[in-house]
């Protein structure tokens, strides 16, 4: 079985065991800085790991609800359980399973969101897939015109409020999900024209968003501007439909400057 074929039916197998655990009732848990874990997310991190050794043996394995988070060297695989806890745990569709091959950068990505019956695929060099069928987004758009997507959370810096002040005021509206699987999902949809997500995101947040945006023709970037990397857990992740409007917001950025390098970098070829 091709690596993303086995990715797409272990997120697939992933998401049923979510649905099953959440309709015989979700025991939710408090973690740290105000995040939740729920029963639904130890119960597919389980499956998990069956899978994975079953399908990837011997390949490490780094996971939201692992144990440690150390990246590994070399060759990798990156799983969030349940990417959108809190809006799961709360009944709403928008939540998904995100899983990813490393090299370290992201080599295979798939998102599979079960309750939106939608799976986007993507393998670095050869293309993006919304269930099945092959996905480019457009170019075009003024920042006027376009949606913003948007996390806010507890962790941004003044300076980072500041920057998503201005984006809500140069953008039509705003969309936050709280999920960045269902951010993409919009992205690639041509809802949003831009996914913004600052601080407080991780790489099992951005490995697999990152690869399929960027393989249906669109930019990321980290929030300084710079390419995203994946030697680190803390990452941050600002996205575009194209570049004419990545290019709009991070001049948004430059008026309203960032303090500290706190945050990451990326995508798999360096877009």
């Amino acid at each position: 079985m091709q690596t993303l074929e086995a990715l797409e039916r272990i997120a697939r197998e992933a998401g049923t065991i979510a649905q099953t655990a959440r309709a015989e009732g979700l025991a939710v848990t408090a973690k740290a800085q105000g995040e939740i874990v729920t029963s639904a997310d130890r119960a597919v991190h389980v499956g998990l790991l069956t899978a994975f050794a079953h399908h990837f043996p011997g390949l490490p394995l780094l996971t939201e609800e692992s144990p440690r988070h150390d990246v590994p060297d070399g060759s990798f695989l990156v799983a969030d359980e349940i990417d959108g806890t809190a809006p799961f745990s709360a009944g709403s569709a928008q939540w998904g399973v995100m899983l990813a091959g490393m090299d370290p950068a992201p080599r295979h990505a798939v998102i599979h969101l079960p309750d939106l019956g939608v799976t986007l695929t993507a393998a670095r060099g050869e293309g993006c897939w919304l269930n099945g069928d092959r996905v480019t987004l457009r170019g075009g758009d003024a920042l006027g015109d376009a949606l913003l997507g948007a996390e806010f959370n507890k962790r941004l810096r003044p300076e980072e409020w500041a920057w998503l002040q201005r984006l809500v005021g140069a953008t039509r509206a705003v969309r936050a999900t709280a999920c960045s699987a269902a951010s993409t999902h919009e992205l690639l949809s041509g809802v949003t024209g831009l996914y913004i997500n600052l601080r407080g995101g991780r790489i099992w947040d951005f490995a697999a968003p990152a690869l399929i945006i960027c393989e249906a023709g669109g930019q990321t970037c980290a929030p300084d501007g710079g390419p995203l990397v994946w030697d680190r857990v803390e990452m941050g992740l600002v996205a575009g439909a194209n570049r004419g409007l990545l290019d709009a917001a991070l001049a948004l950025r430059e008026e309203a400057p960032m303090a500290g390098p706190d945050v990451a970098r990326d995508p798999a070829r360096g877009r």
